[in-house]
């Protein structure tokens, strides 16, 4: 069964795609690779994030509160109507974040969003489905406002599935046809020749190993969300609210 509940610390570190191999020849003395990988060397995520007309969630998440949350749709590869997806809720509290997720079809997520009832399926989590219409009656109406994708290479530890590392590639993000079944297309986020890579795991504690992973690579740990980061660059290039702090990337 799908795991649709998590819960840990995700760091995020930005890194050049030249130096992965190195990086990947290291991990694999403690950790394997995800079944997803294989098939494909990288496997295709999409995320869809809603937000208000005003952009309030994701203003109020670069504002940096000990209590913040999004609701995004994730799919892997292009989607049809009928494809089930992931409807989500990732909230972050103190360092922390939470996912809670259920699985519904593609059709009906934009349905549900747009006012009609959640379809009770065999799939469905229930318990989600009532935390969903919760959060859409107080943040709502929703609606859908980029698309972010970009393929992805993961792993997990030998010894305990939950500490991951994941490296994403090709991100692209785009405001206009945001709908994911329209295909794999946009424009890149992350200057030519870079890559993010994230760390999870279950508790604030990074394993030794690990550690020593990242400091003989000298990777430093950068605050930052694909969703936040495509946003300031929005807001950079249609300078469209003064108003908002517009953090430089720093790349």
């Amino acid at each position: 069964m799908p795991i649709e509940v998590f819960c840990r610390k995700e760091i995020k570190y930005l890194t050049r795609v030249e130096l992965y191999p190195e990086i990947e020849k290291e991990l694999l003395k403690y950790m394997v690779l995800d079944e997803f990988n294989h098939k494909e060397p990288f496997y295709p995520i999409c995320n869809l994030y809603y937000d208000t007309p005003t952009n309030q969630l994701i203003r109020n998440s670069l504002d940096k509160p000990k209590y913040k949350e999004k609701l995004r749709l994730r799919c892997y590869g292009v989607p049809e109507a009928d494809t089930l997806v992931y409807l989500e809720i990732k909230k972050k509290y103190r360092g922390m974040v939470s996912k809670r997720r259920t699985r519904i079809a593609l059709s009906d997520a934009y349905a549900y969003i747009g006012g009609a009832p959640m379809p009770i399926m065999p799939y469905t989590n229930v318990q989600i489905a009532k935390e969903l219409n919760w959060f859409l009656k107080v943040h709502g109406p929703l609606y859908p406002k980029t698309v972010v994708q970009y393929n992805r290479r993961a792993y997990f530890a030998k010894n305990d599935r939950n500490i991951r590392v994941t490296f994403d590639k090709d991100i692209l993000t785009r405001r206009y046809d945001t709908d994911p079944s329209l295909g794999i297309y946009g424009d890149p986020l992350l200057p030519e020749g870079y890559m993010i890579m994230e760390v999870k795991v279950p508790t604030k504690v990074i394993p030794l190993w690990l550690v020593e992973i990242l400091s003989k690579f000298e990777l430093r740990h950068k605050s930052m969300s694909k969703y936040g980061m495509e946003y300031r660059k929005f807001l950079r290039e249609s300078k469209e609210d003064k108003d908002v702090r517009i953090d430089d990337a720093n790349f």
